[in-house]
């Protein structure tokens, strides 16, 4: 078969939020099929180098929708905002200080709900 000329904008997206998924599911025990795993990461491998066919794009919808219904109880979007914050470089004393926050989007929507609403009390 012949590799596509020009990827689907929407299928970049997917395999990043597989690859969340996959990850989750992963360090949670989720059962998945070997099949499932080997479908993503075989589509990213091929993606990269511009060598995917449409059987291997099939393959991998069929595998992201296996790996969608196994994992129904939560969200890339979910698992996105557990994620520590990464802060921008800023420099101390002239040294370039990389700093990575502790604070996940979702930690920090809670210190925030928690200071208002204490503030009113």
């Amino acid at each position: 078969m012949s590799a596509l000329s020009a990827p689907p904008p929407r299928l970049e997206t997917a395999l990043r939020d597989a690859k969340t998924l996959l990850a989750y599911a992963a360090e949670s025990g989720t059962d998945l099929a070997p099949a499932d795993f080997s479908a993503v990461v075989e589509i990213e491998a091929k993606y990269v180098s511009g060598a995917y066919t449409p059987a291997d794009e099939t393959n991998f919808w069929i595998a992201y929708n296996k790996l969608a219904k196994a994992l129904e109880h939560v969200s890339v979007t979910s698992l996105d905002a557990t994620e520590p914050v990464e802060l921008p470089e800023r420099k101390v004393w002239g040294i370039v200080v990389q700093e990575r926050s502790n604070s996940s989007a979702s930690h920090q929507a809670v210190k925030r709900y928690t200071r208002i609403t204490s503030a009113r009390e």
